[in-house]
């Protein structure tokens, strides 16, 4: 069967899914976090848990990886030209502290002990790839 991926019914399912995952990470922690405990708590099978997922942490990289595209989203253009551009600067910094702000509890759940201590690396990783996909470096 072919699943569709922009059909109602799955992108509910997926909201419930992470849901589920997110307030069972805020009150029992990442480690004690299984399928079963998902699937139980947000009503589903076992299959449209692995329709969606691979696994508890292909689940948590997608959430993560999500909410770092949220933070960067649409930010003015960052180039050689633009560091000069002190508005544009400043416009960067302020939506990004907006949408860090907006995210808090979420960020801060992902930064504790209660989550599987990958985050950081994940950003770290991003943050570079984001950066060399500018021309700053080459036109520096």
């Amino acid at each position: 069967m072919t699943i569709n991926k922009k059909d109602l019914r799955y992108k509910k399912t997926d909201t419930k899914i992470r849901e589920t995952f997110l307030a069972l990470l805020k009150s029992e922690g990442y480690q004690k976090i299984t399928i079963s405990k998902i699937i139980k708590v947000a009503h589903i099978n076992r299959s449209t848990f692995y329709d969606h997922y691979i696994d508890k942490e292909d689940l948590i990289e997608k959430i993560e990886v999500h909410l770092i595209l949220q933070l960067i989203d649409n930010l003015p253009e960052l180039n050689m030209h633009a560091l000069n551009n002190v508005e544009v600067i400043n416009l960067r910094i302020r939506m990004l502290i907006e949408r860090i702000y907006a995210n808090k509890q979420i960020i801060y759940l992902f930064f504790s002990d209660q989550s599987d201590a990958l985050f950081m690396n994940r950003l770290m990783k991003f943050s570079k790839n984001f950066l060399l996909e500018t021309d700053i470096i080459q036109k520096s």
